[in-house]
């Protein structure tokens, strides 16, 4: 499933208005092994795909098993993306919202409608399907090595 993928293509449809905030939590396996940094690059790819435009500024926090990372658009937009990986988890969780001027749009695996009654398969695909900027992807690139470089329980702010 293509959720990130479609997901540009459902706002436009939903027609929710200028994004002001994104929220999404990922909880699979991805986040502790060799795949942790194409997933964390999918979502931030996500986020850039939507607001086409680097952040004005970031934090990163992590531990062990978890990262929290927030990104801000000149205080126009507030983004919080939440990755952990659970021991008991066999199937991702994905959770994404999307506020906007005239509405919002929620998706949920675990929820029985998700969104748009999309159904629900393990593979979560982190793929967006418009390519970003030159200038865009040597973004994401610098940033997953800011947060590979980070320590535990460390602040980075930029």
């Amino acid at each position: 499933m293509e959720i990130i993928g479609n997901l540009e293509q459902i706002l436009s449809i939903k027609k929710i208005g200028d994004i002001s905030f994104i929220r999404a939590s990922f909880y699979d396996q991805r986040f502790v092994s060799s795949e942790k940094n194409a997933a964390i690059a999918g979502f931030v790819r996500m986020v850039l795909a939507l607001k086409k435009e680097k952040p004005s500024n970031f934090t990163i926090l992590k531990n062990t098993t978890s990262l929290l990372v927030t990104f801000d658009f000149n205080e126009i937009c507030l983004v919080n993306l939440a990755f952990s990986s659970w021991d008991e988890v066999t199937a991702p969780v994905l959770k994404i919202e999307v506020v906007g001027s005239n509405g919002m749009l929620q998706y949920d695996t675990q929820a029985d409608n998700a969104y748009a009654g999309t159904p629900y398969a393990s593979e979560v695909s982190l793929e967006a399907t418009q390519p970003l900027t030159a200038e865009l992807e040597e973004y994401i690139a610098s940033f997953v090595q800011k947060v590979d470089e980070a320590t535990e329980m460390e602040v980075i702010i930029g």
